[in-house]
């Protein structure tokens, strides 16, 4: 009995990291979107680097949901 109720609990857990992964990509999404706004109305020096800051996160939080899903696939 135990095993089953601990392989639910498991798999609960996983479901919550990939959907905690999505919902942390879409913060990503909207990151980008305001930094490409900020870079579009304000002139500054750094806006390129926010702008490339702001898009390797989105990257990073890609490779984020991609790990969760395989997590979620694989074990």
């Amino acid at each position: 009995m135990f095993s089953s109720i601990n392989s639910l609990l498991i798999l609960l857990e996983k479901l919550f990291v990939v959907i905690g992964s999505i919902i942390y990509f879409i913060f990503a999404l909207i990151i980008v979107k305001q930094a490409t706004n900020f870079s579009k109305y304000i002139k500054d020096i750094f806006n390129t680097v926010i702008t490339v800051v702001s898009m390797v996160h989105l990257a990073i939080s890609g490779i984020l949901v991609f790990l969760a899903f395989s997590l979620l696939m694989y074990h």
